[in-house]
């Protein structure tokens, strides 16, 4: 069967499309690798045996990021 132009041009579009998403979705799996190995990088060495495997500790009474804020809006 003799391709025509339009199915040509049909076969070029998609194989470009095609090429584009798997650019895309490429840049994105990278992205997130990247981000991964960024946050083990910077959060391992901060790990300690005793944060893994100790009991969790009470929390102080007034404590968490409110008392810094004098008001909602500079939080």
């Amino acid at each position: 069967m003799k391709m025509t132009g339009v199915n040509r041009v049909n076969q070029v579009n998609n194989r470009l499309f095609t090429f584009l998403v798997w650019g895309v979705a490429s840049c994105v799996v990278l992205f997130i690798i990247g981000l991964l190995f960024l946050i083990l990088q910077r959060g391992l060495p901060q790990l300690t045996w005793d944060f893994v495997f100790g009991l969790p500790s009470e929390i102080e009474e007034g404590g968490g990021s409110v008392p810094r804020c004098s008001t909602l809006s500079t939080c």
